[in-house]
């Protein structure tokens, strides 16, 4: 999560952002979906294998 809150306002808008042991560690999960939270965003998350994702800082999910 500090991760997150300290580097994220310094990613261009469209700039990837890659998240290793997203499906390895839960608390890497729960971080970046509490991030998510905290912005009031929902990040539109790519799997890169079967740890890591990825997505774009701007690309969101589409809820309609």
């Amino acid at each position: 999560m500090d991760i997150f809150n300290t580097l994220y306002k310094g990613i261009v808008f469209n700039g990837m952002i890659q998240v290793d042991n997203y499906e390895h560690w839960d608390g890497c999960q729960k971080a970046l979906h509490n991030f998510e939270c905290l912005r009031v965003e929902q990040f539109n998350v790519h799997r890169i294998d079967y740890m890591a994702v990825w997505f774009k800082k701007g690309e969101m999910i589409d809820t309609q």
